[in-house]
């Protein structure tokens, strides 16, 4: 993707970051990786582009995490029988 798009995309996320409810920073940013990665931005450039900001590393580390499961194959994860789960509706 365009690195001068992500580098305004990082220049109106600090300006506007200090405005925002630092409780709520957190999922803001969450909210912004996903955006980011849903339109084909990289995971290490969109960390090279807000380096030092605690926020959006926390939730580029969460994303760059290893999301492989444990199933060789998709026919293992079929055989599962999800059946036994409680049904919670009434």
């Amino acid at each position: 993707m365009n690195k001068s798009t992500l580098t305004a995309i990082s220049d109106v996320w600090n300006l506007m970051s200090d405005y925002v409810n630092p409780e709520d920073r957190s999922q803001l940013a969450d909210n912004l990786i996903i955006i980011l990665m849903e339109h084909d931005y990289d995971l290490e450039d969109i960390r090279h582009e807000f380096d030092g900001d605690s926020d959006i590393m926390e939730a580029v580390k969460f994303y760059s995490e290893d999301t492989t499961d444990d199933y060789e194959t998709d026919e293992e994860y079929d055989e599962l029988n999800f059946d036994d789960q409680d049904d919670y509706s009434e």
